[in-house]
């Protein structure tokens, strides 16, 4: 379950401070 790791780390980093997202999202798009 790759994408839900993917998930779990976009939701920790978000929920720490709203940092630059736009990297996260580009490795959600490589898996």
């Amino acid at each position: 379950a790759q994408i839900a790791e993917a998930l779990a780390t976009l939701a920790g980093i978000m929920a720490r401070d709203h940092q630059p997202v736009r990297e996260d999202e580009a490795r959600l798009e490589r898996l």
